[in-house]
């Protein structure tokens, strides 16, 4: 069976099939009722599928070459799409690429990371564990491996996001060895001429390092809600050519005043930096108010945070133009793995989910009036009931989760 027959919806749903493709990437786990399911994009050279089955032993990695026998059904994160559901005994492993099937458990730590943890948290799964294989993520190897790459003029950026991949494990997961490794990893390659990404790597994994426990993966620019009426024109948007469509979309949304609840899923800091740069240009080109919630202000003040947000509900003028940018929304709406990952007692956990509950109300009414635009490394931590409509725009791909609509970036 061919998955462009499926995906394009020749075969109805609950049809056993039979398919043989390559694993592109290892996709976040995820929650279904009480279970636990693992899911991955599987590509045949005539379409990509997801496959998602229950957790198990099996250990699948970028590349694998692998026989499924499953069942078409909808997505159960994307009821518009098709996708394949199975269980792990009908997941053969044909060929492999980068580790020996029989080696991968015995070799899963690398130092303090979890390699198929580290692989369930990232969209560059090819790149990143590529620079597993090269690295064992050992400090002194990564910059031995960069300085090989910069003196032979072959491109790092596998490296680069591998490393991003590492300061993302170690902030959501708390793990101060991880930070501690990532720090040293940076301070190695600080004489090498890398780049302005280090600085951006090296400002979040401190801010964890620093406070010792879950902290915001963007640097603080401001406290509470930050105001501002930028100044831009529609040559600006050449500036950020590469998601000039997405600046598009916005200017649209203004324009013909759409209220939607946005959420932009980055991998790389660059990409934040763009994300940034993108609201701050549609809202001076649109002549919007811009509303900034960063990071920092949620951890630091969470219980003034949801005041303001209140009060600026009520002062929103009808028909007013105005956009809130928000960071880390996983923060604000935590879904049951963003908890697990927090491992907070009970009674935390209690005043935690009282307080999604208490911004889940102002914003849905805020979703109503005005246009919400989040960024988030992980989609997938975010409570999406919480926030109610919404959809979901994978940065690098530009293809929206929810409405299961493509424009191109």
């Amino acid at each position: 069976m061919l998955i462009k027959d499926i995906i394009s919806g020749k075969l109805p749903r609950g049809s056993q099939v039979e398919l043989e493709g390559r694993i592109t990437e290892l996709l976040p786990i995820f929650l279904m009722g009480e279970s636990s399911y693992e899911r991955f994009s599987l590509d045949d050279g005539t379409g990509k599928i997801t496959v998602i089955l229950p957790l198990s032993d099996i250990y699948l990695l970028p590349s694998d070459k692998v026989r499924v026998v499953g069942r078409v059904r909808p997505c159960p994160y994307a009821p518009a799409m098709n996708c394949i559901e199975t269980e792990s005994e009908y997941v053969e492993i044909k060929e492999w690429k980068w580790i020996e099937p029989s080696k991968r458990r015995s070799e899963n730590r690398k130092g303090p990371f979890n390699m198929s943890v580290l692989l369930h948290m990232t969209r560059l799964d090819e790149e990143v564990i590529r620079g597993i294989v090269e690295t064992d993520l050992d400090p002194v190897r990564i910059r031995e491996r960069f300085e090989s790459c910069i003196n032979s003029g072959e491109s790092y950026d596998h490296l680069l996001d591998m490393l991003s991949a590492m300061t993302m494990y170690s902030i959501f997961l708390r793990d101060l060895d991880a930070a501690s490794s990532v720090r040293m990893t940076l301070k190695l390659l600080e004489a090498l001429p890398i780049g302005k990404i280090l600085d951006l790597l090296s400002d979040m994994v401190e801010t964890l390092v620093s406070r010792e426990g879950l902290a915001p993966y963007i640097s603080g620019r401001g406290k509470g809600i930050v105001e501002r009426y930028p100044v831009a024109e529609e040559s600006d948007l050449e500036k950020i050519v590469e998601l000039k469509g997405l600046a598009n979309r916005l200017i649209n949304d203004i324009n013909e005043g759409k209220k939607e609840f946005i959420i932009l899923e980055f991998s790389k800091g660059e990409e934040l930096e763009k994300i940034r740069e993108v609201v701050e240009i549609v809202a001076g080109i649109t002549g919007s108010r811009l509303l900034l919630l960063y990071a920092s202000s949620i951890v630091e003040e969470t219980h003034n945070i949801l005041s303001e947000i209140k009060e600026t509900s009520k002062s929103l003028k009808e028909d007013e133009r105005a956009i809130l940018y928000l960071e880390a929304p996983e923060l604000l709406f935590p879904n049951e793995k963003m908890y697990a990952l927090q491992k907070l007692p009970s009674e935390a956990l209690e005043m935690a989910s009282s307080l999604k509950s208490e911004f889940s109300k102002v914003f849905r009414e805020l979703s109503s009036k005005i246009l919400i635009v989040a960024a988030t490394v992980s989609s997938s931590m975010v409570d999406g009931d919480s926030i109610g409509r919404h959809v979901v725009i994978p940065i690098e791909t530009g293809f929206e989760i929810a409405s299961d609509m493509e424009y191109s970036i």
